[in-house]
């Protein structure tokens, strides 16, 4: 039996543990605002048009995440940060740069773009750019937080960004390569349904850009065109951004240099992943992620911010609220009776589905010829599984499906539907 010396002693040390813990947590999260810190007054520079303050902010940025956050050489919070300074460079090379200083600017934005590529492409090989890492998001009571100040970009549309910015510097052997490889994750990431999971334990609903896809094969047209001999640089450039008008899908500098985000890309956050506009007409507030607010507790439907929002709104809703409520149950009556499956049913459908994979993957002949990147991924990520087992005896993981359904889609129309024939 150990001693109550040794006891005193051990307990000592697990509290000591602890501590020395609470004390790194706190020490890391201090960095992490400072850097968060230095990257939005960067942004707000960038904003007011004062760019080469910018770059000062940004490198600072930078040097501090180098000497005080770990694992930051090939973080996606340093990707972000190197896009942030890229394109502050490319303004400063836009708005005042001329001769020599154009041309060393030009040479500095296609470095600092290669790097953060070279961490992105780095992330999807080692197939943590959708798992970030402790340091990079993390929970933070209801909400999620990180060391960059807009965190929806972090990941998948910071890479797509950084393909943009990197295609801009001109077609090359090495643009047609990446581009293939951007649509080759895209395509899984949306197959997934933007599943962003944390390194710290839960997981986010990411996204895109809309039409990124068909951006993304439109630039690699312009690219293997140039490449073959087909048409000149100058001739692509302006076919890809000569007359691109859309909207920026992205966090804007106002007149104050405050941050906010564009309207458009609000709406569609909330259309497509649930977020909810706080009910009091008086509030612009919109829910950071989904489930944030809290709804009334009689008819499950108004959403509000918070309980002063509820009150001041109570005059104008109580005269909708018992309707209101009436349409929330007929909606669920009706949700269950559509979705509803007969006892064994459900594993009967699985077991299917379980078995069409399997066929698709390891017994179809019009799979094994289709010649494309996403056949070639499943046969060398997912056929092994499949190859030895009886039809239909493995599940799949999520990751897995996605690959299946890439290369079911990327067949040809007739061989796909003569396969599930």
């Amino acid at each position: 039996m150990p001693s109550n010396k040794k006891k005193g002693a051990s307990s000592k040390k697990k509290v000591q543990d602890r501590r020395a813990k609470q004390s790194a947590s706190q020490d890391f999260h201090a960095v992490a605002i400072e850097f968060r810190e230095l990257l939005l007054k960067g942004r707000e520079e960038y904003a007011k048009g004062r760019s080469y303050a910018a770059v000062e902010k940004q490198s600072e940025a930078l040097k501090l995440g180098s000497e005080k956050i770990s694992r930051f050489e090939d973080s996606l919070t340093k990707a972000h940060a190197l896009i942030e300074l890229a394109l502050a460079k490319s303004a400063i090379q836009t708005d005042f740069a001329t001769g020599e200083e154009w041309n060393k600017l030009n040479q500095e934005g296609k470095e600092i773009s290669s790097e953060a590529l070279q961490i992105f492409e780095s992330r999807i090989s080692s197939g943590t750019l959708t798992r970030f890492r402790k340091e990079e998001c993390w929970i933070d009571g209801s909400d999620y937080s990180s060391a960059v100040p807009h965190t929806e970009r972090l990941g998948p549309i910071d890479y797509t960004q950084c393909i943009n910015i990197n295609n801009m510097f001109g077609p090359s052997e090495d643009t047609i390569r990446s581009i293939k490889k951007a649509i080759m994750f895209c395509k899984r990431f949306i197959s997934s349904g933007y599943v962003i999971n944390l390194e710290a334990g839960g997981a986010l609903q990411g996204g895109l850009h809309d039409g990124i896809i068909e951006t993304l094969s439109t630039n690699l047209q312009q690219h293997e065109s140039v490449v073959r001999g087909e048409i000149s640089a100058r001739d692509a450039m302006e076919n890809m951004y000569g007359n691109d008008d859309r909207e920026e899908v992205r966090h804007t500098g106002s007149l104050m240099g405050k941050m906010k985000l564009t309207h458009k890309k609000l709406a569609k956050d909330t259309d497509r992943i649930g977020l909810k506009y706080c009910s009091n007409p008086e509030c612009e507030k919109v829910e950071t992620h989904p489930k944030q607010f809290m709804l009334c507790s009689r008819c499950n439907w108004s959403a509000y911010c918070g309980r002063d929002c509820q009150v001041s709104d109570w005059k104008r809703h109580k005269k909708d609220c018992k309707e209101l409520a009436v349409k929330v149950q007929e909606e669920k009556t009706q949700n269950k009776t559509k979705s509803s499956l007969q006892v064994g049913e459900s594993q009967r459908v699985l077991t299917i589905i379980r078995a069409f994979h399997h066929f698709a993957v390891a017994m179809s002949k019009e799979m094994e010829e289709t010649d494309t990147e996403e056949a070639q991924l499943v046969e060398y990520m997912v056929k092994p599984k499949l190859a030895s087992a009886p039809l239909g005896s493995v599940q799949l993981g999520m990751q897995e499906v996605a690959f299946v359904w890439s290369a079911i889609w990327s067949m040809e129309k007739k061989d796909r539907n003569k396969m599930i024939r």
